[in-house]
């Protein structure tokens, strides 16, 4: 094994420590550190050095500069949170254009499962208590979306 295939693993290694850790902590507190999103960044620049594949980062990078241009929008209107843009964005560099779509079909698709779940949940207890609106800890669906295109681009 070359010193650039085993700093390629340590590199995914770390991605999928941080988007667990990103999961973890947003169900646990719905609060995302901004250094799960940083690590992801600063961990992208070795990824392109040690990818046994071309990696297409200029792409990459208009895919989550777009992407966080979108999310910037929808934190302003307050209908998402500014650390589900930042992690969102960090995995979508990540993706980049090959994957993008199939993150965030998957994403959609634990999001809306989580939701379904937090109304339900919501809808019982407001028959037995006065309860709060459900929140829902959508960094765990970003990290299912970027948990799947970290294995696709880690199988190849």
């Amino acid at each position: 094994m070359s010193i650039q295939d085993f700093v390629n693993q340590f590199v995914f290694f770390c991605f999928f420590a941080l988007i667990l850790f990103a999961a973890m902590s947003d169900a646990a507190s719905y609060r995302i550190p901004n250094l799960i999103s940083i690590g992801l960044l600063a961990l992208f620049p070795i990824h392109v050095w040690a990818s046994p594949t071309p990696v297409d980062w200029i792409s990459a990078l208009l895919v989550a500069a777009a992407g966080f241009a979108v999310g910037f929008v929808l934190f302003a209107r307050g209908l998402v949170g500014g650390g589900d843009v930042k992690l969102l964005s960090a995995t979508m560099l990540w993706a980049g254009a090959t994957l993008v779509a199939s993150q965030l079909i998957i994403m959609a698709l634990v999001g809306g499962a989580l939701s379904v779940a937090a109304i339900a949940i919501h809808y019982f207890r407001r028959r037995t208590a006065d309860a709060a609106a459900p929140k829902v800890p959508y960094g765990i669906a970003i990290a299912a979306g970027a948990g799947y295109a970290g294995m696709k681009l880690l199988i190849g």
